[in-house]
């Protein structure tokens, strides 16, 4: 009976690991894994889900780390930069202004999750409190 319960444990570990969206979680993040453009699909903060107030923004990292973030629907463009941290494998996004809600993403970010279509990352809030806030990209 161990045997079958162990045999029925082990086939289903390998069913529910697989994946079409092959995920970088411990390997070193590369530029190439980060270049093109995403949206803000969540941002969670202590205060709770921010999202909507980055709905319509652009994100879109290039080479020789340059960020270009634009909003279509405002007529917005403002260029910022980006660079991975190799130490600690995180990404580090800076953008050059101090107009919420973008400097909302000015930040270290740590990796939590990557791949060719979601980043999650999450940091420590830029408020005095030092409170964990979330950020889950998706690739356009």
């Amino acid at each position: 009976m161990k045997e079958v319960f162990l045999l029925l444990f082990t086939s289903l570990l390998f069913v529910s690991c697989s994946s079409d969206d092959e995920a970088i979680i411990a390997a070193p993040l590369t530029e190439n894994d980060i270049f093109g453009k995403w949206e803000v699909a969540h941002v969670q903060k202590t205060s709770g889900d921010t999202t909507e107030t980055l709905n319509g923004f652009v994100f879109d990292f290039k080479t020789n780390n340059k960020l270009m973030i634009t909003k279509e629907s405002e007529a917005f463009s403002i260029e910022g930069s980006w660079s991975i941290m190799e130490v600690e494998n995180g990404l580090q996004i800076l953008i050059p202004t101090k107009e919420a809600p973008l400097r909302a993403l000015h930040n270290e970010w740590d990796v939590n999750y990557l791949s060719s279509l979601n980043i999650s990352l999450s940091g420590l809030s830029n408020d005095e409190n030092g409170n964990m806030e979330h950020v889950n990209f998706e690739k356009i």
